[in-house]
């Protein structure tokens, strides 16, 4: 959907338009159809969302789909008026996916005031929705141009998310009692945790501490013995 927008934009469509492309995209994949078809389909027929015929943008018909009567392109009442983008969306793809012959079509319920069954496969490719859905020949041809402008458009960049930083240690004091006498520590506190530290901690047992180099491990001996 984030090319569809963006060609949407570069076309210089109504700010609208652009913004329906998401709606798009998750109807027509729902309903197993192609949402750029759908899409470049609804810019053709709206002029990108700037109309210009009998209808506009209250009518919330992306495709200038007629009511089940017909009737006269110039006529404002033989369009359908949809409550919402949402539904008007939904028609033109139930039409589109009953032209195109889509398993489970024609469907009850549809908002496809047209959803006539005589239509079920006339157009199983865009190309053939010319002379057909319209009557120009090129009607389906320019779809498919216009999808392939679509298509050229790269998407945009996946941005990872940045990774939490580790939380810094923070070196405060710790108050233990050793043989029932209270030492104070110096510790370092790591995610809610104090470490003690083990030079802080033998010394106050009364332990030197140094390192064996061939076992690699500390070596604590008892001061004075």
């Amino acid at each position: 959907s984030d090319q569809m927008k963006i060609w949407a934009q570069n076309k210089k469509s109504a700010g609208f338009f652009s913004e329906l492309a998401p709606a798009f995209y998750k109807i027509a994949v729902a309903s197993g159809v192609n949402p750029v078809v759908a899409y470049c389909q609804s810019a053709k027929e709206t002029a990108y969302g700037k109309f210009g015929g009998v209808l506009d943008e209250s009518y919330h018909n992306p495709c200038g789909l007629k009511v089940s009567a017909g009737g006269s392109d110039t006529d404002a009442n033989a369009h359908m008026r949809f409550a919402t983008w949402d539904e008007g969306i939904q028609a033109q793809i139930d039409h589109l996916a009953l032209y195109a012959g889509a398993p489970g079509y024609p469907k009850p319920n549809s908002p496809d005031p047209r959803h006539f069954p005589s239509l079920l496969g006339i157009a199983k490719n865009v190309e053939d929705l010319g002379g057909k859905w319209a009557p120009d020949l090129n009607y389906g041809v320019d779809i498919v141009r216009l999808m392939k402008e679509v298509a050229a458009i790269p998407p945009p960049p996946v941005t990872e998310p940045e990774p939490k930083p580790e939380p810094e240690p923070e070196t405060n004091c710790l108050s233990v009692l050793i043989d029932g006498k209270e030492v104070s520590l110096s510790a370092v506190l790591v995610g809610g945790y104090n470490y003690v530290l083990l030079r802080e901690i033998s010394g106050a047992l009364g332990y030197d501490v140094s390192y064996d180099e061939n076992k690699k491990l500390p070596i604590l001996t008892k001061k004075n013995a």
